[in-house]
């Protein structure tokens, strides 16, 4: 659908909040807390950016777009837009929500990755839920974050730490962990670095916790990975992946097109069934549970080993 660009607001030097409404003045739906939005940056470039607005409110969209120092045209050119500008963005897509809000949470956020969980925020609070949120910031964002996202209205439930040196956040989340408040949930968003972090930490600390994340950086796939073949149950056919491309692309050069858009693995758009098969899972997406259970994938990054046999 086409939306314009209704307001655009300098969050520090790097980044820039978007409210957008549709431009044929309807409501949009509600959507789920933690959902991302395709958005057809004006490079032509696809990208998601997660909503960051309170969930029931159909008036508006808004996205919080961080201005990558490496960026291959989607971040840049968002931020040469201007209130007024025509923007088409897909159906709100949800693979990173909360389970349950009845159970004791814990929100963590880094930098950008702030976006997904002020929507959490929004709906633990509207819920009337227990919930603790610790968000890592820089003091020069601080000032416009409070103010551009309404977190005032969190002051109970959210402690701000700034310019943390990152060897200092292990110790920090550490203490965060071990408080009398022990969270039945964690929710985290961030660097793929500091998610690993918090990971690791809540495995040791709190075994029974269930940990929830989704990153802005991707998963790097090893540039020299093993071979493995694969099998398409539906089309019969078989054909071998080489250590140097994606199964992703594999795929398309076999003639079979599946639905994509971050080919990062973090968005979700690949998820594939496997019907068997070892799967070298290096996405951002998929649960815990659903990596154990071996029965998705995420082509675009993960990778196989052996043979593997998918519907397709």
């Amino acid at each position: 659908m086409n939306v314009v660009v209704t307001h655009v607001r300098d969050i520090g030097t790097e980044m820039k909040l978007f409210g957008l409404a549709r431009s044929d003045g309807k409501p949009f739906p509600g959507y789920q807390a933690g959902a991302h939005v395709d958005v057809v940056t004006p490079s032509g470039h696809v990208r998601q950016y997660s909503l960051c607005n309170d969930p029931r409110d159909c008036s508006t969209r808004s996205i919080l777009v961080k201005k990558e120092h490496n960026s291959r045209g989607g971040s840049a050119s968002m931020h040469r837009l201007n209130c007024g500008d025509i923007l088409e963005i897909g159906e709100t897509r949800s693979a990173f929500s909360l389970r349950d809000e009845r159970r004791p949470c814990l929100l963590i956020s880094a930098g950008v990755g702030i976006t997904p969980i002020v929507s959490m925020a929004y709906q633990l609070a509207f819920e009337g839920a227990k919930f603790r949120w610790q968000h890592f910031a820089r003091s020069s964002h601080l000032s416009d974050l409070r103010d551009a996202l309404s977190l005032a209205r969190f002051d109970a439930n959210l402690t701000v730490s700034t310019d943390i040196d990152r060897y200092r956040v292990p110790a920090k989340v550490e203490s965060l962990l071990t408080s009398d408040n022990s969270p039945d949930e964690i929710y985290v968003c961030g660097p793929a670095g500091f998610i690993s972090a918090i990971r690791e930490a809540a495995t040791r600390l709190l075994p029974n916790t269930h940990v929830y994340s989704e990153a802005f950086d991707p998963i790097q796939s090893p540039k020299d990975s093993l071979p493995f073949f694969v099998r398409l149950m539906r089309t019969d056919i078989s054909f071998e992946v080489s250590g140097q491309q994606t199964l992703i692309d594999a795929l398309e050069s076999n003639g079979v097109r599946v639905p994509s858009s971050c080919k990062q693995g973090i968005c979700g758009a690949c998820a594939t069934r496997v019907i068997s098969g070892m799967v070298i899972h290096m996405d951002e997406v998929l649960t815990d549970s659903e990596k154990n259970e071996e029965n998705l994938m995420c082509p675009c990054i993960s990778r196989g080993e052996g043979t593997l046999i998918l519907d397709l």
